[in-house]
């Protein structure tokens, strides 16, 4: 199996790890721009990991694998199943307000 198969095979499973990251109390914007920051840096990791040389060819296609697959995943799979959702308010250091009672 070649270094962008596993790659992608592993990016099925990012949006798990970026839920973690992610804050129920931060604007979809700035979700989306911690999911985009996270894709980047399992971009790097991977070049890395596969043992090519760190390049900005290598990096811009394993950033591209991961940001389409994690995305794609993300929205086809993940985020119906409520899993993604349940971790990111079970880690959320920052918690959306409360609904106000009455």
């Amino acid at each position: 199996m070649d270094s962008t198969t596993a790659a992608a095979i592993v990016a099925l499973f990012a949006p798990l790890i970026v839920s973690l990251v992610k804050q129920t109390g931060l604007s979809s914007s700035a979700n989306g721009f911690i999911a985009i920051a996270l894709y980047l840096i399992f971009g790097a990791l991977a070049v890395v990991v596969s043992g090519l040389p760190f390049t900005t060819n290598n990096f811009v296609q394993f950033s591209v694998i991961f940001t389409t697959v994690g995305t794609a995943a993300y929205y086809g799979y993940w985020k119906n199943t409520g899993l993604e959702a349940a971790l990111t308010s079970t880690t959320s250091i920052i918690k959306a307000p409360a609904a106000p009672l009455g």
